[in-house]
C-alpha cells in the first residue's frame, strides 16, 4: 500500500487496537513519508525519529506551533503553554532546570520505600475486594492510584486532597484522548478541570508561602517569589497541572501494559516472580514493546531534513513512537517480547532536550509493582473484556478486569 493509504487506515479506530501491522507497513515504505495533499510529515524509523528528537531545528509545537493550527487556542485553559512541555529553547532550559531538582537520582531513589508501602497497601485492598473471586479492576484499583499517590508525595498535596484529583485528573485525560466526534466536549471539560485545579493550586501555593516544607510546590513556590524571572506565576500553575497529567498517564499505562503481556503468557509472568526476567529488563521491553506514549509531534523551525527528505519550516512532524520501537532495522525480530534481547533500547521516554523528566520515577515504580504483584496474587488471571484507551496516541487500557484468588 501507499503511504496515503496506509495513514488513513492507521487512524481509524480499528487500527488504534492494534497498530502494529500498519507501523510494519510504513516502516517498509522508509524511514518518513510526506504524503501528497497532507500537511504533516510521519516519521516511523527509529533513527529518524532519535535524529529529530535530538535536532534543534525541531521544536515542539509551543504557542508559535498552535497560532498556526488552532488561533482560538488561548480561549482553552486547558491548552496553556506554560510548563515544561510546550516550551523551546532557553525558555525550556530555564523551566527544566528547575523541575529537575525533583526528579534527581537520589531524590527518585529515595522514594522507593514509599513506592513500596504504597504499592503494598494498594494490593491488601485488591485483595480485600477480590477475595471472594470477585473481578477487581487492576487499573482503577492499583494501575491508576499508584502513580497519582506517588506524584502527591512529591508535590507536596495533602492527603485529605487527594480524592478531589481523581475526578479532575481524569477530566484532564478526557481531554487529551478525546475522539473527533467528541474533542470539543472533552475539551471543555478539561477546560473546566484546569480552572478547578489553578483555583486549587494557587491556594495550596498560598499556604506553603507562610509553612514551607519539604516538597516540590514548596521549592517553586520559593523561586516564583523571588521575582527574579526563574519561573513565573503562570508557568508555575502551568507545571504542576502538567506534573499531575504526564506524572501518572505514562506509568498507569506502563503497569497496564506489563500486566496484560504477563496474563496473556503465563511462562512470561513465571519468568518474572522467579527473577529468571529481572524487572528492569521486563520493564525495558514492556516499553519498547507496548509504548504507552505511542507518538508525539514536532516542529520544523527552519528548513531541515529528515532519513535526506526536505522539510519546510512551519511544517508538523508526527513521530510515531510505536512504530520506531517495532523498526527491523534497529531490532532483530522487532515483534516478538524479548527481555534479554541485546538490542534493547525505547523511544518511548522521548530523546534530546524534552527526554521525559519522570522517565526514571516511571521505570522504579513498575519495576517495584511488578514483582509485588506477582508476588502477592500468584494466581492473578484475565477476568473478563479488557477495553483500551481509544485513539491511537497512547497504548493502555481503560479497565483491565482480574481476578486475584
Amino acid at each position: 500500500m501507499e503511504a496515503t493509504e496506509i495513514l488513513r487506515a492507521l487512524f481509524t479506530s480499528d487500527a488504534a487496537s492494534d497498530p502494529y501491522p500498519y507501523y510494519a507497513d510504513l516502516l517498509a515504505a522508509g524511514e518518513a513519508c510526506h504524503p501528497p495533499r497532507w500537511s504533516s510529515v510521519f516519521v516511523a524509523g527509529y533513527t529518524a525519529i532519535e535524529s529529530v528528537l535530538r535536532d534543534p531545528a525541531f521544536e515542539v509545537q509551543g504557542a508559535t506551533g498552535l497560532d498556526e493550527s488552532f488561533p482560538a487556542w488561548r480561549e482553552h485553559p486547558s491548552m496553556s503553554k506554560n510548563s515544561v512541555l510546550d516550551l523551546n529553547g532557553g525558555e525550556h532550559a530555564r523551566v527544566r532546570g528547575l523541575m529537575s531538582r525533583a526528579f534527581s537520582h537520589r531524590r527518585v531513589a529515595s522514594l522507593a520505600p514509599a513506592i513500596a508501602a504504597t504499592t503494598a497497601s494498594l494490593l491488601n485492598d485488591m485483595a480485600d475486594l477480590g477475595g471472594g473471586g470477585e473481578p477487581v479492576d487492576f487499573v482503577a484499583h492499583f494501575a491508576y492510584l499508584l502513580p497519582v499517590i506517588v506524584i502527591c508525595d512529591l508535590i507536596g498535596i495533602p492527603q485529605a486532597d487527594r480524592e478531589t484529583f481523581r475526578p479532575l485528573a481524569a477530566d484532564l485525560v478526557a481531554g487529551l484522548l478525546g475522539e473527533r466526534q467528541r474533542a470539543a466536549d472533552a475539551l471543555a471539560v478539561a477546560d473546566a478541570a484546569t480552572v478547578r485545579l489553578n483555583d486549587y493550586f494557587t491556594a495550596l501555593a498560598g499556604e506553603r508561602r507562610k509553612y514551607p516544607r519539604d516538597d516540590l510546590l514548596s521549592v517553586l513556590v520559593q523561586v516564583t517569589d523571588a521575582g527574579d524571572g526563574r519561573l513565573s506565576d503562570a508557568e508555575l500553575l502551568g507545571n504542576l497541572n502538567t506534573l499531575l497529567l504526564a506524572g501518572f498517564l505514562t506509568t498507569t499505562n506502563l503497569l497496564g501494559n506489563g500486566l496484560a503481556l504477563m496474563l496473556s503468557d503465563p511462562r512470561l509472568a513465571t519468568a518474572v516472580r522467579e527473577a529468571e526476567i529481572t524487572a528492569a529488563d521486563f520493564v525495558e521491553e514492556t516499553l519498547r514493546y507496548e509504548a504507552p506514549v505511542q507518538m508525539t509531534v514536532r516542529r520544523a523551525a527552519a528548513p531541515a531534513e529528515i532519513g535526506g527528505m526536505p522539510v519546510s519550516a512551519g511544517t508538523q512532524v508526527i513521530l510515531l513512537i510505536g512504530a520506531g520501537n517495532r523498526d527491523p532495522r534497529r531490532f532483530a525480530s522487532p515483534d516478538r517480547f524479548d527481555p534479554h534481547r541485546s538490542d534493547a533500547g525505547t523511544l518511548s521516554f522521548g530523546g534530546g532536550p524534552h527526554f521525559c523528566l519522570g522517565a526514571a520515577l516511571a521505570r522504579l515504580e513498575a519495576m517495584i509493582a511488578f514483582p509485588a504483584v506477582l508476588a502477592r496474587f500468584p494466581a492473578i488471571a484475565e477476568a473478563g473484556e479488557y477495553r483500551r484507551i481509544p485513539g491511537l496516541a497512547f497504548r493502555g487500557f481503560e479497565r483491565l478486569p482480574v481476578t486475584v484468588a
